[in-house]
């Protein structure tokens, strides 16, 4: 797949266009600024930001912790969820306390940031008091949090569900990364060459470090 501009998403947007029979226009391929038109109203896009959507849904969409409570006062069934800190007073190392008397009867649990997306900063299937210290610790040295998530972790599949005026019109399921040995090459050359694939493909590498030791 030839990319047109800097985001899959957007690439994405113009093929299903062009498939059918819409007009795009590309106005600046490095971050991602198309323009899609059938000769009468024009949808601009921005990576997977569109014009269409109205600024205040969007806004709410983007806070986890929102949108989960919207969702659960609609009657959709969501996590049962604790959030810690603020954009005025962000969660410290020190938080870490309240996070653990909270979480004794929650695991397993997901721990993760409220606002974020792609995955980053979300550790699931925590399994007790150990492990969320250690993934907290993690959280805040890589992502410097103010607002922290803990909800229960639902095994199951994953699927992202694409709603328009209260019509499904897409569902896909999510599947996690993964890799297939070959009976030769070690896990990190596995990791190594899916990642190459998913490089070519613009989407996110699955992150290790490359000196780690595998079982």
């Amino acid at each position: 797949m030839n990319m047109v501009t800097s985001k899959l998403h957007t690439d994405l947007y113009l093929i299903a266009a062009k498939q059918i029979g819409l007009r795009t226009h590309v106005i600046n391929s490095e971050f991602a600024y198309v323009e899609i038109t059938d000769g009468q109203k024009i949808l601009r896009i921005k990576n997977t930001s569109l014009s269409s959507n109205d600024i205040v849904a969007a806004t709410l969409a983007g806070s986890k912790v929102i949108a989960s409570k919207l969702l659960d006062e609609d009657g959709i069934l969501v996590p049962k969820q604790h959030y810690f800190g603020s954009r005025n007073d962000p969660v410290t190392p020190e938080t870490i306390e309240e996070i653990v008397k909270t979480a004794h009867d929650l695991y397993p649990l997901v721990l993760k940031r409220a606002h974020g997306s792609g995955g980053h900063g979300v550790y699931v299937n925590v399994q007790d008091e150990e492990q969320l210290r250690k993934m907290y610790g993690r959280l805040l040295n890589n992502y410097n949090p103010a607002v922290v998530i803990i909800e229960e972790y639902i095994q199951g599949k994953d699927y992202r569900i694409l709603v328009y005026k209260d019509r499904v019109i897409d569902v896909i399921h999510r599947i996690p990364a993964y890799i297939t040995g070959d009976g030769t090459s070690t896990v990190a050359e596995l990791i190594e060459a899916k990642n190459q694939e998913r490089k070519a493909l613009r989407i996110a590498q699955i992150p290790f470090k490359k000196d780690r030791t595998f079982p």
